[in-house]
């Protein structure tokens, strides 16, 4: 079954963890290593090849210097619309753009409570649990694997509900002798519970009917090229509830064009700090 897609997979589809003991059947989970390889190769063969063409860089992002590419098409039988964006850096640390190891930091280390740090949108990130290097295991072609469960709150202006995003996050660092590169995979999961009594790790909003539960998927791949930084991300989301997917489809391109300058603007905040 394929990992990108917007529909939330199960609990039960991902690997075992004792977190999620209440909701899978360890016998018929996925094995790690099998399972984190398999996600690796498909969000970068989808990143590689699946993104369509982008055209010249036009949009301004406040806070970054790099202007931004974005090109939306549909997926999965046109059930999922899909926004991409793209954006080139210096690569030089210094306000509107960053260094490699910036960019590493940023977006690859903590992802999901970095995410929360540089986007005011965000207003919680609860890891569930998380999967040990050493039950992850050694992965051909990949360095530095790790996988986790966060729920992410996001705020929606009043009337509309506060949104959680349940996610299992995994990336990595493939071997290559071309440059530097990393690659992270975010797909939805549903990990609602028949018994509120049920303990699902860490989780804070699993039963909460104070917000609505939405889902996203997303490839995100940073790397290294003709002396520069290429920042691609594409996702597919749904905000559910009673916001109409029509008017969901006109926020999205902006939205993720201005991700870039908060990103940036974070950074160069921590750098003068240093």
């Amino acid at each position: 079954m394929p990992l990108i897609r917007l529909k939330p997979f199960s609990a039960q589809s991902i690997p075992a963890h004792p977190a999620l003991s209440t909701l899978q059947d360890s016998s018929g989970s996925p094995t790690t290593n099998e399972f984190v390889a398999k996600a690796l190769e498909e969000a970068l063969t989808f990143a590689k090849g699946d993104v369509p063409a982008f055209g010249e860089p036009t949009k301004k992002s406040k806070g970054s210097t790099a202007p931004v590419a974005i090109r939306t098409w549909s997926r999965n039988n046109n059930v999922e619309h899909w926004v991409a964006r793209y954006s080139r850096h210096m690569g030089k640390p210094e306000n509107g753009d960053a260094d490699w190891d910036e960019f590493n930091l940023g977006l690859r280390e903590n992802h999901s409570l970095n995410e929360m740090a540089y986007t005011p949108g965000v207003t919680d990130a609860v890891e569930v649990c998380r999967w040990d290097t050493e039950q992850i295991g050694t992965i051909d072609g990949w360095q530095s694997a790790n996988m986790a469960v966060f729920e992410m709150k996001h705020h929606l202006p009043a009337p509309l509900k506060e949104r959680v995003f349940t996610i299992l996050i995994i990336n990595g660092i493939p071997v290559s002798t071309t440059g530097r590169s990393f690659i992270t995979l975010t797909i939805p999961l549903d990990l609602k519970t028949t018994d509120n009594s049920k303990k699902v790790g860490s989780a804070k909003y699993v039963d909460s009917s104070a917000v609505v539960h939405a889902a996203y998927v997303s490839v995100e791949h940073v790397y290294e090229e003709a002396d520069s930084i290429v920042w691609m991300m594409a996702t597919a989301s749904d905000a559910k509830g009673n916001l109409p997917m029509s008017v969901q489809k006109l926020g999205v391109p902006g939205a993720i064009t201005k991700d870039v300058g908060l990103l940036l603007s974070w950074l160069a905040e921590r750098r003068s700090k240093a």
